[in-house]
């Protein structure tokens, strides 16, 4: 429990260290809170010099990438297995390139079934507010999570807005069934 200006460099830097075992992005993060707290301590006359200007950002790369592509033998098991609804939503996730955020963010008033299309996505400029087709082969999930009648597009069972961690959790529960290894971001 220490002061902003008794905290030294050699402390910020060992705690930076001991999670580097995190993302490039995550420890950035880290880093750019830290720039703030000390922008806002000088400011407020709090400490008169930016320390956190001297920690050194590590990382460990992390070969294993979890964000790959699903082989064709992996949706030929999904395919297999289209009748659990959250099957239904890994294909749709396949079939129009949306981020989970994107699918449970969607309301329904932006799907256009007639003209095969949905409006949204999120995270970058080019993807907010884009044109999502919806292919042939997933043109039946859509329309059946549409005819649900919510508000949004894919829903929980019982019609609510789905948290971001509780459709991560039951479609990470579907893929680990099934032998295969994906995290949806």
């Amino acid at each position: 429990n220490k002061k902003l200006p008794s905290i030294t460099v050699s402390e910020y830097q060992e705690i930076i260290n001991s999670v580097s075992h995190m993302s490039k992005s995550s420890i950035a993060d880290m880093s750019k809170v830290l720039h703030a707290v000390y922008k806002y301590a000088i400011a407020n006359d709090i400490t008169d010099k930016d320390v956190s200007q001297y920690v050194k950002l590590e990382w460990t790369s992390n070969e294993e990438k979890i964000h790959v592509p699903f082989t064709d033998d992996e949706i030929d098991t999904l395919w297999k297995n289209k009748d659990d609804r959250n099957v239904k939503i890994l294909l749709i996730y396949i079939y129009t390139g949306m981020r989970p955020i994107e699918l449970i963010q969607m309301k329904r008033e932006n799907v256009h079934l007639d003209e095969h299309y949905m409006v949204g996505g999120v995270k970058t400029e080019a993807g907010i507010d884009r044109v999502i087709p919806i292919a042939d082969k997933v043109y039946v999930f859509v329309e059946e999570f549409y005819r649900e009648g919510n508000e949004y597009l894919v829903s929980t069972k019982n019609g609510k807005e789905y948290k971001p961690q509780a459709l991560r959790r039951e479609t990470c529960k579907v893929l680990e069934r099934m032998g295969m290894h994906h995290l949806p971001h």
